[in-house]
């Protein structure tokens, strides 16, 4: 992994797996590939930022009103 690599996580139909790449759409594509999503279906993949360098990303949802 190089430096300018981060760590993501994508989900897909109810599975996850974890990646490393130089941005979001990379990694959303990396787990399309993963996940062989037919074209149809790549809009329900979701992929969020997991790790930055070395640190951990927390993700909150205290801004989120029910």
């Amino acid at each position: 992994m190089n430096d300018k690599q981060c760590g993501y996580v994508g989900f897909y139909n109810q599975q996850r797996v974890e990646v490393h790449a130089s941005g979001m759409w990379d990694a959303k594509q990396q787990v399309i590939q993963h996940f062989k999503v037919p074209k149809s279906k790549q809009g329900l993949v979701a992929v969020v930022l997991a790790e930055r360098g070395s640190q951990t990303v927390v993700h909150s949802t205290a801004g989120v009103d029910p």
